[in-house]
């Protein structure tokens, strides 16, 4: 398997073989990432071109993690392309779920899409970080991968109520964390 910094590097040469590496290497996780949020899965195919044709207008400057950022441009067209629906038509999928449990512990300018903020964005990415275990897979499965509850669920062998209730003491540890750091809900 190629190596990321070669993928990289390409992408700074302005080499095209950049993004067949990256369609080969990376392909199947932000496929899964866009289905997740949007499923659909025509519709996440377009998501991982447009996230592809973005990285290659994003790079340079180089991304700490290819993997990671990847599949936040991925999630970013995934997200536009459900409001998008959902403008027309409210209701309906995970995402509406997920904003609305949000809601309580992480300010507007982040579910916004991704705030500009450097030091929000740290924050959130140390909290993340510090979390492990099935507290951390719960997390990032539903609030990165957009996995709904049940999937979580049947995922780690949990009932519905606990994936939940786990939920809800890490949401409220993200909140006490961003309190801390005096960042207004």
């Amino acid at each position: 398997m190629i190596a990321d910094e070669r993928i990289i590097a390409l992408y700074e040469a302005r080499d095209e073989e950049a993004i067949r590496l990256t369609e080969e290497k990376y392909r199947g996780l932000m496929f899964s990432v866009a289905r997740n949020v949007t499923g659909d899965p025509s519709c996440a195919e377009e998501c991982v071109q447009d996230a592809l044709y973005a990285a290659w207008q994003g790079i340079p400057p180089a991304p700490l993690s290819l993997p990671a950022f990847l599949t936040r441009l991925v999630r970013r067209r995934a997200i536009d392309r459900v409001r998008e629906r959902n403008s027309v038509k409210r209701g309906g999928g995970e995402l509406p779920l997920i904003i609305e449990e949000l809601d309580e512990c992480v300010p507007d300018r982040i579910r916004s899409g991704f705030t500009d903020d450097l030091a929000l964005k740290e924050i959130v990415s140390d909290f993340t970080g510090s979390l492990e275990g099935l507290e951390k897979k719960l997390f990032i499965g539903r609030y990165f991968c957009s996995l709904s509850v049940k999937e979580l669920a049947e995922m780690h062998g949990l009932s519905r109520g606990a994936v939940k209730m786990r939920l809800v003491r890490t949401r409220k540890k993200l909140r006490e964390t961003l309190e801390k750091e005096c960042i207004t809900i």
